[in-house]
């Protein structure tokens, strides 16, 4: 037993209809910036009183230009800018970027001093137009200058 059923005759005598085509149109590509945030960390231990730079990269991978960035650090006691008033509770310290067209970047520089020993976390946000689009977290930490790595270049040993 079958359960298939031959499909019904053709009706040759009646022409077929012609089905002209509908132009659509689809919505116009919405442009957009899209900025992305790096971060280079500092070394993993760094000197009490020593400069140490912490290098950060905004690019723009978007199709359009990306107007009002900022990158806001926000340092913890114990690491100083020369941004920062002593005295000061805010301890934020913003780069600002006018403009970044598709497909451009910008490394920043951020140079902070620990005036103490230990891990100190700092927070960099990256906003758009006063949005947030990222947050990083890392440590900083600082050790006396006799228990950290020196960061300045030491000579090869075969180098007197």
């Amino acid at each position: 037993l079958s359960t298939r059923r031959p499909p019904p005759p053709v009706d040759r005598s009646r022409p077929i209809e012609r089905i002209d085509p509908v132009e659509r149109s689809l919505p116009p590509v919405e442009e957009l910036p899209d900025v992305r945030l790096t971060l280079i960390e500092p070394p993993a231990v760094v000197p009490v009183n020593e400069n140490v730079d912490v290098l950060f990269q905004v690019r723009n991978v978007g199709n359009a230009p990306a107007r009002g960035i900022m990158l806001r650090v926000n340092l913890p006691p114990g690491l100083d800018h020369h941004d920062l008033q002593p005295e000061s509770a805010d301890r934020f310290v913003d780069a600002r970027v006018r403009e970044l067209a598709p497909n451009e970047r910008r490394q920043m520089r951020l140079t902070v001093l620990p005036r103490t020993i230990g891990s100190h976390l700092v927070t960099a946000e990256l906003l758009l137009q006063s949005i947030q689009l990222d947050r990083r977290a890392f440590d900083v930490k600082a050790e006396t200058a006799d228990d950290a790595p020196s960061l300045r270049p030491q000579p090869d040993a075969g180098f007197q």
